[in-house]
């Protein structure tokens, strides 16, 4: 998934939220950097871990 303005865009109108470009600026690489740690965290092997 291609992280750029439209989606945050998106993001923010589902989220009801009204961004300005100074925010829109300081969100997008945070979302970047975010969205790709989850997707990092998928690649761990948690099959010998029980669910507590």
């Amino acid at each position: 998934m291609e992280v750029d303005r439209k989606l945050l865009e998106h993001v923010a109108d589902v989220a009801r939220l009204k961004l300005n470009e100074e925010e829109i600026r300081k969100f997008l690489p945070q979302l970047k950097e975010a969205l790709e740690f989850f997707s990092k965290l998928k690649e761990i092997n948690t099959e010998m871990l029980e669910p507590r």
